[in-house]
């Protein structure tokens, strides 16, 4: 299992893009958020560079990043990494289920 991050620093540049993919959409990221936080997590800039480059407050840039920070914990955390493989199989897949009678279903006519 991968390693919590205790601050945005130590997480800078070191996040799986998988990870920060699933993080940005539980948050519901607007596109300006996920543009800030992409550049911090995933290509290792400072938060004051993204800052200037994006045009915002530095204190914008932290705030988007520790969210997500958070919430990228959330995911490493090894009580999550249990939780999730202990939930039944329909939990995950029961929509691939409706996804495939729908097909079958527009074949039929």
């Amino acid at each position: 299992m991968s390693q919590i991050f205790k601050t945005v620093s130590a997480a800078c540049g070191h996040v799986s893009r998988a990870v920060f993919v699933k993080a940005a959409r539980r948050l519901g990221l607007s596109s300006e958020s996920y543009r800030i936080a992409e550049e911090v997590f995933l290509k290792g800039y400072r938060q004051a560079t993204v800052a200037r480059h994006v045009g915002v407050s530095r204190q914008r840039v932290h705030s988007v990043c520790r969210e997500l920070l958070e919430e990228i914990n959330n995911q490493l955390s090894p009580e999550r990494a249990t939780d999730e493989k202990t939930t039944p199989d329909s939990h995950y897949h029961g929509h691939l289920g409706r996804m495939c009678f729908a097909t079958a279903s527009q074949h039929e006519k």
